[in-house]
């Protein structure tokens, strides 16, 4: 890891990995989302980061942990659904792909957040197309 300061919360981790995140700092990014993990058990949004960078590197029983981990703690974290939906689609289990990205469209009657909303319609419609629906 680059930083050598020492930092004390969950969310200063966070945002630490964020930034190792987006300069590819893959080893640095894993640390500092799983300090902020050790901080705070609780906290979704570092799971859901840490899983995405195990996406990014095509570690995805990893990633499918870490997102599975985020909906537990907060089960309407739609992004959190898309990107296992995702995962789960890619390695062609297209019923648990298809669960999740109906989760999304159930948890967001009111297209509270449409990207998610976007890629569960886009997502189903491959996964029947696949699926001969």
């Amino acid at each position: 890891m680059a930083g050598n300061e020492k930092l004390t919360s969950a969310e200063a981790y966070l945002n630490r990995g964020n930034a190792y995140y987006s300069k590819s700092d893959i080893d640095g990014a894993i640390e500092d989302y799983t300090e902020a993990i050790r901080l705070n058990p609780k906290y979704a949004d570092a799971y859901f980061n840490r899983g995405n960078v195990y996406k990014s590197e095509n570690n995805f029983e990893k990633a499918i942990a870490d997102y599975s981990e985020a909906i537990r703690l907060d089960p309407k974290f739609a992004d959190a659904y898309c990107n296992r939906g995702t995962i789960y689609g890619m390695k062609g289990d297209f019923d648990k792909a298809s669960a999740d990205f109906k989760a999304i469209l159930q948890l967001s009657p009111n297209n509270d957040n449409a990207a998610a909303i976007t890629n569960a319609k886009k997502n189903l419609e491959l996964i029947r197309q696949k699926r001969g629906w």
